[in-house]
């Protein structure tokens, strides 16, 4: 199993006043997908993690479904603070999904012998997580389908402390119900947990589960290239699985 993980695209329509930047981020995800069309073998699934559009509007998703639409592989989408969540549906054309997931963008897709949850982390108040009690109940009910299935959750927000100092830095409104979230995982069997959000590479080990974030398609906005001049390039993850290997996960630059 290859999934291909892109994260933070931050699109502008080129006729607004950002025009340099519009274009730019344009270029760099026309490359992102030129780059993943070249992989061979082809992934069997592509995830985006939040934050497709840089200001929710509709012809921003219309760039969006644009450029991706060249892909080969099936992409699901996850909300990020960003993203109007309304518009986002009308390049997510995944139309089996209950009224309540396509509320919620809580949601799972299955292959062979695995699966991917999409976990909806956005809030409407403001850039911050939130998870809700019903988010809770929904996802651990799709959890629920089967609790042996290898799986992976993708989301926006990381939640777990992010901070590269002693300053606790966790990126949801509440951390109330974050411990809940992580007990709810312990009885499944989640291998991997990916995310976007704080525009940097970041890895860590949460019990068993494996989570790492990626920097964003839009190079402007990485915090990547501001510590380390090697990585002033776009950047997505191939995560691959195997019975005999786990979760692998390796940086693509482009």
């Amino acid at each position: 199993m290859i999934i291909a993980q892109i994260s933070d695209t931050h699109l502008i329509c080129v006729s607004s006043k950002f025009k340099v930047i519009a274009e730019n981020r344009i270029k760099y995800l026309e490359n992102c997908v030129s780059n993943i069309l070249g992989l061979r073998p082809q992934p069997d699934a592509i995830i985006h993690t939040g934050d497709v559009s840089h200001n929710g509007l509709i012809e921003e998703y219309r760039l969006a479904y644009k450029i991706l639409n060249r892909l080969i592989s099936p992409i699901f989408f996850t909300p990020g603070n960003r993203d109007d969540k309304n518009n986002l549906k009308s390049i997510f054309l995944h139309s089996y999904l209950t009224n309540a997931e396509r509320d919620q963008f809580i949601y799972s897709t299955y292959f062979k012998d695995f699966r991917i949850i999409s976990m909806d982390t956005s809030c409407k108040k403001n850039n911050q997580g939130e998870i809700t009690l019903k988010g809770l109940e929904i996802f651990s009910q799709i959890l629920m389908e089967n609790k042996e299935i290898p799986t992976v959750i993708f989301m926006h927000h990381p939640p777990y402390d992010v901070s590269l100092s002693s300053n606790k830095n966790i990126e949801y409104n509440s951390e109330k119900l974050i411990p809940k979230f992580w007990k709810i995982l312990e009885s499944f069997n989640v291998i991997g947990l990916f995310c976007g959000h704080i525009h940097r590479n970041f890895q860590t080990k949460v019990g068993n589960i494996i989570s790492q974030t990626l920097p964003p398609i839009a190079l402007d906005l990485s915090r990547d290239k501001k510590v380390n001049k090697e990585l002033n390039k776009i950047q997505y993850f191939l995560h691959t699985y195997s019975k005999s290997t786990g979760i692998v996960s390796e940086k693509i630059l482009v």
